[in-house]
C-alpha cells in the first residue's frame, strides 16, 4: 500500500514532466511562428525591391521623355521601413536589416509613398 507522500511526491513529479513538456512544446511552436512571420516579412522587402528594380530598368530601356508614376506601400506588416537611393543601388532598412539590390544609375530619392520615375536624355530621375 502507498503512502500519501508517496502518491503526493508521484504527483509533482508528474505535473513537473508535463509542465517541462508543454513549456517546450510552446516555445518551439513560437519559434516556428515567428521564423514563418519573418519570411513573410522578407518575402514583402524583395518584393518591393525587385519592382523598384524592375521601375529603374524599365525606365533605361526607353526614350527621353518617359515618365511614370508609382506608389509603394506605406508601411510592411504594419511596421515603419526606410529607403534611401544612392547612384545604383537601392538600401531598404526594415526592423534593423538593411536589404540591397542593384539598379542602373540613377538621380533623385525615393519617396515613401509616392514617386515619379523620368527618363531626361540619358539620366534617369526619380521624384
Amino acid at each position: 500500500m502507498m503512502k500519501k507522500g508517496q502518491i503526493s511526491i508521484e504527483f509533482i513529479f508528474m505535473i513537473t514532466i508535463i509542465m517541462v513538456f508543454s513549456l517546450s512544446l510552446i516555445s518551439v511552436i513560437s519559434y516556428y511562428h515567428k521564423s514563418e512571420i519573418k519570411d513573410k516579412s522578407d518575402d514583402s522587402v524583395n518584393n518591393i525591391l525587385l519592382y523598384l528594380q524592375n521601375e529603374v530598368i524599365t525606365a533605361s530601356k526607353m526614350r527621353s521623355g518617359y515618365s511614370k508614376d508609382f506608389e509603394l506601400p506605406l508601411k510592411i506588416d504594419n511596421k515603419n521601413y526606410d529607403i534611401e537611393t544612392y547612384t545604383n543601388e537601392i538600401i531598404l532598412e526594415f526592423m534593423g536589416n538593411e536589404h540591397i539590390i542593384i539598379i542602373p544609375d540613377v538621380e533623385g530619392n525615393i519617396s515613401i509613398p509616392s514617386n515619379t520615375i523620368k527618363k531626361v536624355g540619358e539620366v534617369i530621375k526619380i521624384n
